[in-house]
Order: C-alpha cells, then structure tokens, then sequence
C-alpha cells in the first residue's frame, strides 16, 4: 500500500508563545494590527519571529 504524499502528520506537541487580547477577537486569516505593549507579549512576538513566525492569540475577559 502506497503512502499519500499529499497527507502530512504535523506533531502537535511544540509550545506555542501566548499573546493575550484582552476585549478583542481575532479570526483566522484575517489582517487585524496589533499593539503589544506588554514586556510578555513583546517577548512573545520577538521568538516568534525568530522562531517559526506562530502565536497563540488568546480572547482575554
């Protein structure tokens, strides 16, 4: 039995930097600006940057 080429296994298990949004909701692939102000989330968007260019935007009450 062949393998699809076109299937592709993606781990999950790799940690993702966390942005929280406090009152804002963000869909995906949508073009929404960000002001990150906060030390965290500027930390955050600097590894993911220099990392694989993923967050975690997180709804925040």
């Amino acid at each position: 039995m062949k393998s699809d080429p076109t299937t592709e296994v993606r781990d999950a298990s790799y940690m993702l930097p966390v942005i929280p949004l406090p009152g804002k909701v963000i869909f995906p692939g949508s073009n929404t600006p960000l002001n990150v102000v906060r030390e965290t989330g500027v930390l955050a968007v600097k590894h993911a940057l220099g990392a694989d260019k993923a967050v975690l935007l997180l709804n925040q009450k």
